[in-house]
């Protein structure tokens, strides 16, 4: 694909015999939902739940970070991103098409609830 942004067209190239796609998408935000407080005033009792969260966009060339000294690393955000929470919860979401990690939690959290 090749976007002109002058004339604002997409260029799409499909295999030879093959229908283009009914639908394009071009993710351009990396966090779809984030929570931000902090350890003296988290945010609360926030309840995401039956939802679909797709097409973030994709992080595999931003800043990774070794955790631990081992031998992986991670990129350290996600599509839902908790920064000082208490007691909030992702439940009965899909999660699909994401450009990185799903859910990512840093600093203050607790009471986090997956399910």
């Amino acid at each position: 694909w090749y976007l002109d942004r002058e004339e604002r067209l997409l260029y799409l190239a499909v295999a030879s015999g093959t229908e283009p796609p009914a639908s394009v998408y071009v993710p351009v935000v990396k966090t779809l939902f984030h929570l931000h407080g902090s350890q003296q005033l988290p945010v609360r009792n926030v309840r995401l739940s039956g939802l679909v969260f797709r097409h973030a966009a994709p992080t595999y060339m931003d800043n990774y970070t070794v955790p631990s000294g081992g031998d992986y690393s991670v990129h350290r955000g996600g599509a839902i991103h908790f920064n000082g929470t208490l007691n909030c919860m992702i439940d009965h979401s899909l999660f699909e098409a994401l450009g990185g990690n799903g859910i990512w939690l840093t600093d203050f959290n607790r009471g986090a609830h997956i399910a």
